[in-house]
């Protein structure tokens, strides 16, 4: 039996699809036979991807949505239902990252539209498309979160906080979606090289400790993606939900040539070094301590108090045990007979 890749009749909805990774991604689905539906903030962006798609051979169509907009989210799905009668796939691309530095700096302002955007527009798309796709008996939803959602990243605190949500938005779907056909992962990109990372591949210092923490040592690129993405929305993946895939360059796996380098990357010579662990002298190691008490306690009476009669032992504790309150008491009962 052959692996299919194959998306044609199929119809895939990404988010944030006018550059970048929803770019790429859109692209990809259509060079595989899937009928896209490119979206994002403005529509000029989205005509443009869409006729190149086309032009290439695929089907695209352009439909504009800023997915932190209730109104616009609604509106949005209901013409996927008007036009398309079906959605297969829906990517959750698009996202805000509207402030770069310090958490405790963060404003109101950037909290909302980051959350707005982040998570209340992934899980209120989900839930339009999984509608959809309950009625048609199978989908999937595939969440494009981050790696800062396991490995926070300096200076972007609330944008880090909502890519944590998405993986947890992704695990509840893909629990309470699953017997109805649905699928739902997770993608977590590292540093790709997009508008939307301007700030930090801007800044010097950031790139090169992600570098020094990358075992491919390399900046992404949106293509990268497309194939983890591919795969995901097709029965290549029938069996897989739930799941955080990779897209990182192995930075979550601790750093270039292993841990310990890893844990060196963006340390400054002099600044920060790795702890290092006192090592005990003989007289404290564990081997210095006898497995049992010197002989001088193996008189009778001394056996007595370190081997109670089990009858003893199984009263105090049967006794005591009976209720939370008397745990305490249970301790020091079971500990007396014992000779502690």
């Amino acid at each position: 039996m052959s692996v299919s890749f194959d998306l044609s009749g199929r119809v895939a909805l990404v988010t944030g699809g006018s550059r970048g990774i929803g770019e790429a991604m859109a692209k990809g689905f259509a060079q595989y036979g899937a009928r896209v539906i490119v979206s994002s903030r403005k529509q000029e962006a989205c005509d443009e991807v869409a006729a190149e798609i086309n032009a290439a051979g695929g089907r695209a169509t352009a439909i504009a949505c800023h997915i932190g907009d209730m109104d616009a989210l609604h509106a949005l799905f209901a013409r996927v239902q008007a036009e398309f009668g079906r959605l297969d796939v829906l990517v959750n691309n698009a996202a805000a990252n509207p402030y770069y530095g310090h958490v405790l700096d963060t404003d109101l302002g950037a909290f909302q539209k980051t959350v707005d955007v982040n998570v209340r527009g992934y899980f209120f798309a989900s839930v339009h498309a999984g509608r959809m796709m309950r009625a048609q008996g199978k989908g999937s939803i595939i969440n494009v979160a981050s790696v800062n959602a396991v490995r926070p990243g300096p200076k972007q605190g609330i944008y880090s906080i909502t890519k944590g949500a998405v993986l947890s938005m992704t695990k509840t779907f893909a629990k309470e979606c699953g017997p109805h056909g649905i699928r739902c992962n997770a993608i977590l990109p590292g540093l790709i090289r997009t508008k939307f990372a301007g700030a930090l591949l801007a800044d010097k210092s950031q790139t090169e400790h992600y570098l020094a923490t990358n075992p491919l040592a390399r900046v992404g690129e949106p293509q990268d993606l497309a194939g983890a993405a591919l795969f995901l929305a097709s029965e290549g993946s029938s069996d897989v939900t739930g799941e955080e895939r990779g897209g990182d360059g192995g930075c979550r796996t601790g750093g270039r040539g292993g841990r310990e380098e890893g844990r060196k990357g963006g340390r400054e010579e002099g600044k920060n070094p790795v702890p290092v662990l006192p090592v005990l002298p003989p007289f404290l190691s564990f081997r210095s301590f006898p497995p049992f008490p010197p002989s001088s306690t193996s008189s009778p009476s001394a056996s007595r108090r370190l081997a109670p009669a089990p009858s003893r032992l199984l009263h105090h504790r049967g006794s005591d045990w009976r209720s939370a309150s008397g745990s305490h008491r249970a301790c020091r009962a079971a500990a007396r007979p014992l000779g502690c």
